[in-house]
């Protein structure tokens, strides 16, 4: 992998691991993976029994990265996208909220934009925070 991509791949580690929101779900112990062959780096945070929330970076040449955010039930082998919560809420900036160009600025100023669009949809939703904390898992039609 070039040094460009692994730059681009630590500079979203680091963001992300400013984030107090993601840090009270246990950033700090998060496991990155990097899937050369597909350009993507995963982090991946356990955040209470049997959930795992999984960051994916898709790296773009074009600077327009794309970043999703999948819950998983690891006891029922189920998982959902963010986005598709989005979605279902009626956000006017889904899906779009998760690809960098939706917001302005240089690179790290978009992603800082986008981890504050995570907080602030972790922070305002309980049903998502119910779920992160394993209290409590979706209907069927958000599920993967």
């Amino acid at each position: 992998m070039n040094s460009e991509i692994q730059s681009t791949f630590d500079i979203v580690d680091d963001r992300l691991g400013k984030s107090e929101v993601l840090k009270e779900l246990g950033y700090e112990t998060r496991v990155r993976e990097t899937i050369e062959s597909q350009v993507k780096c995963y982090f991946h945070i356990a955040t209470g029994p049997f959930r795992c929330l999984s960051i994916g970076c898709h790296y773009m040449p074009s600077g327009d990265q794309l970043f999703t955010f999948e819950i998983f039930n690891t006891n029922l082998d189920e998982s959902f996208l963010t986005e598709d919560w989005t979605r279902a809420l009626q956000d006017p900036r889904a899906p779009y909220a998760f690809l960098l160009s939706s917001y302005k600025g240089d690179f790290k100023e978009r992603l800082d934009q986008l981890i504050k669009y995570v907080d602030w949809l972790i922070q305002a939703d309980d049903g998502i925070n119910r779920i992160l904390k394993g209290e409590a898992w979706t209907d069927c039609s958000l599920i993967v």
